[in-house]
């Protein structure tokens, strides 16, 4: 199947399109360069039969004005950052609050709500960049991001974050894709079994900021190192909203993280990535969101995966750094197989 590149609408002045990416009729994907967003993924069920296991939209303008970062690259500094503050090198610098009291995703025009470049495309992948200038949104120094999506075989995908900046910042990009392996219009998540290799977590405050050192999962409703039934496992959690907590997985290379199987359809979803921590979104602030052809997303209609440093790492020394200086190279590879049984 040939890579496509499809017209999609103008923002801020700049050419959005849509492009598709395929290795053959197991793995399609569409993306777009607004927010380097993934807007569509096809794969089959156990019958052979595709389904978009992806939640998103129809159209442009509702990306554009989506609070639910559905499928996009958050960043320049991915999650939260406590009270919109930090101090890098003896400077002191002001983020905007867009999740009161704190910033969150890079603030109120993140790099999911930037137009990227297309810098190429090919049957199998696509390449965006982006530029942001010093002084976005509060940060400091010019940073030069890019993502590649690649389908690597006929399973699987491989994302490739990479940045560079001109004088020391943060960076700490994720992708925000929210999946359901039943179709995104199928319900729930709750009828997922999700297994994480992570033996520890991040406690969260009631503002979901990190409010103490990792912490063993042990006796908790956090250990999720084997298959575990996501609905019943929400049930044991204090808060309504289910998962919305980071976790730390051991080692620096490129290893298992999480997989996610949904048993009715038979498809699974195996996440590898290099970075230290997940955070563990269960969709709890979905509440009624219209998505695709129709489909209204309620609470916990999708499960996001994001592969990161620990949110407000800034502020704490013993964790890894979210600080990026001139001269090194960020890098965040993520691997998504997906499989059927």
């Amino acid at each position: 199947m040939p890579q496509t590149r499809t017209p999609w609408g103008r923002h801020d002045g700049h050419d959005v399109e849509l492009c598709r990416i395929s290795s053959g009729p197991s793995l399609s994907i569409d993306v777009t360069n607004f927010g380097a967003t993934l807007v569509s993924l096809l794969v089959p069920d156990r019958d052979g039969r595709p389904g978009d296991v992806l939640l998103g939209y129809d159209a442009l303008t509702d990306y554009v004005n989506d609070p639910c970062y559905f499928g996009c690259i958050v960043g320049r500094s991915a999650n939260r950052i406590g009270f919109g503050e930090f101090t890098l090198d003896g400077e002191r610098y002001s983020l905007a609050t867009n999740a009161a009291p704190h910033h969150l995703h890079g603030g109120l025009r993140g790099f999911g709500r930037r137009v990227w470049e297309i810098t190429a495309l090919s049957e199998r992948a696509v390449r965006l960049e982006l530029e942001s200038p010093t002084g976005d949104e509060g940060y400091p120094g010019t940073l030069q991001a890019q993502v590649t999506y690649a389908c690597i075989d006929d399973h699987s995908m491989r994302v490739e974050m990479t940045a560079k900046a001109d004088a020391p910042t943060l960076c700490n990009l994720a992708q925000h894709a929210y999946w359901n392996l039943g179709g995104h219009d199928s319900g729930t998540i709750e009828d997922h079994e999700l297994e994480l290799t992570a033996d520890r977590y991040l406690p969260v405050d009631a503002t979901t900021l990190p409010c103490a050192d990792p912490t063993p999962v042990d006796g908790t409703p956090f250990d999720l190192r084997r298959a575990t039934s996501l609905g019943a496992r929400m049930r044991e959690l204090d808060s309504d909203l289910g998962f919305d907590h980071p976790f730390v997985v051991a080692g620096h290379d490129l290893r298992p993280f999480a997989r996610l199987a949904h048993r009715p359809s038979g498809r699974g979803l195996v996440l590898e990535s290099d970075q230290p921590g997940l955070q563990l979104y269960a969709g709890g602030f979905l509440d009624g969101v219209r998505g695709k052809s129709g489909a209204v997303y309620e609470q916990h209609a999708g499960l996001c995966l994001e592969s990161q440093v620990h949110p407000d790492a800034i502020h704490h020394e013993s964790w890894p750094s979210p600080i990026l200086r001139p001269g090194e190279t960020y890098r965040h590879t993520m691997v998504l197989r997906f499989l059927t049984a």
